[in-house]
């Protein structure tokens, strides 16, 4: 039995803020996603939106959040990629605040 979902525009990922620039970019063939930045007080976190370019009848560049069969393991790779330097990220703000307790504590150890 096959399950059809249908999208409607308003499934369309949203466009981030065109004021704010993008942390990240990957780009597969066609397909892209971007990494955007939410500070927040707690930890920063992010938001990734990801879609596809393609020419349409008139010749023109196109955007969409829509893939086609043959963009799966392009978008898969970008998304694994992503997540990694999202990761990556993480451990980079770990480390900064471990290295600043270290120095916070010795320098109240003076």
């Amino acid at each position: 039995m096959e399950q059809t979902t249908r999208m409607s525009v308003a499934d369309e990922p949203a466009l981030p803020d065109p004021g704010s620039p993008p942390e990240h970019w990957v780009h597969y063939g066609r397909v892209d996603v971007t990494i955007w930045k939410r500070p927040s007080e707690e930890r920063d976190r992010y938001s990734i939106s990801r879609g596809r370019s393609y020419r349409d009848k008139d010749d023109q560049w196109q955007r969409t959040g829509r893939l086609d069969e043959e963009d799966l393991l392009p978008a898969a790779k970008a998304l694994e990629e992503a997540y990694a330097w999202v990761q990556g990220q993480r451990q980079k703000a770990r480390g900064e605040t471990t290295r600043e307790v270290r120095l916070s504590s010795r320098s109240q150890a003076r």
